[in-house]
């Protein structure tokens, strides 16, 4: 494909189920940007039916296109492409996915990262989704990969292919799984339309636990413990307490929100401020 609309392709950066992602050149300026186009595979638009994936498509686009944040990806043109509909964003080249080595296995050890900038790159995403959640949206896949990597090093929350509004049921099949593997929460994987914010947060425990020991906090349950200070000695047990709230099975005890959950996990950094590099407050501003 040499361009998509009018902007000429670069090259391809990934395949979906629902799109297609390019890198492509803006005209005069020079600016390089991702375009995401619409491409289902045939086996989901022939579950979903072509009409109800192109109304989808829209609503990611137009659901990121009114958002303003730091930690969102931001849209910033829309149009279509010999029928498809395609929206173009802010390229970033990285991903907390590729930051940790993040494969398509995801039961695969990933590398750990420092407790400092697992904190870090939590609350910006905690940050981000307190806004999304405000405008009343649950994003369902949250995840490394969905977690993008400015050039700055700040968070911003990626792909809204399976974003709903509170309360909206889409009607997916239910043979569709909704979610990926490892992140999900257990009530999103049981009935993905009836999951509200609390399986984000779910989802961002398990980030923060894959961030701190590299594994999926799924495989230490089987094991019989989910445990950070098994792999940071130094933390206290207030760690453990706070990664047993932010996976708990029955979402009734999990954080009640985004904005609590940050809280939590700031005043623990605060805390243990001598183990860690920066400050941490300025994410939750």
């Amino acid at each position: 494909m040499n361009a998509i609309g009018r902007y000429p392709v670069i090259d391809a950066l990934g395949r979906g189920i629902m799109a297609r992602v390019f890198l492509v050149r803006v005209p005069v300026i020079g600016r390089l940007a991702a375009a995401k186009r619409l491409t289902p595979h045939p086996h989901l638009t022939a579950l979903l039916g072509a009409r109800t994936l192109h109304e989808r498509f829209v609503h990611e686009a137009a659901t990121l296109g009114s958002l303003q944040h730091p930690n969102i990806c931001e849209v910033f043109d829309f149009d279509y492409d010999r029928g498809a509909p395609f929206y173009l964003m802010a390229y970033y080249g990285h991903s907390l996915g590729v930051v940790i080595g993040e494969g398509d296995r995801y039961e695969r050890t990933t590398r750990a990262i420092r407790i400092d900038r697992a904190v870090e790159y939590t609350l910006q995403a905690l940050s981000g989704l307190a806004c999304l959640h405000h405008a009343g949206l649950v994003h369902r896949d949250i995840k490394p990969h969905n977690l993008l990597l400015s050039d700055t090093d700040t968070v911003r929350i990626g792909d809204f292919g399976l974003a709903k509004m509170q309360g909206e049921r889409l009607g997916f099949p239910p043979q569709l799984k909704v979610g990926s593997p490892g992140y999900a929460a257990p009530e999103q994987i049981a009935d993905p339309d009836g999951a509200d914010h609390r399986a984000d947060l779910y989802a961002a425990g398990v980030v923060f636990y894959r961030l701190v020991t590299g594994h999926l906090p799924e495989t230490a349950r089987h094991a019989g413990s989910i445990s950070l200070r098994r792999w940071v000695p130094d933390l206290g047990p207030d760690w453990d307490r706070f990664i047993h709230s932010a996976l708990a099975q029955d979402p009734a005890r999990r954080f009640a929100n985004a904005s609590q959950m940050g809280e939590a996990l700031q005043e623990l950094a605060e805390g243990h401020r001598h183990t860690l590099a920066m400050p941490f407050g300025q994410f939750l501003k």
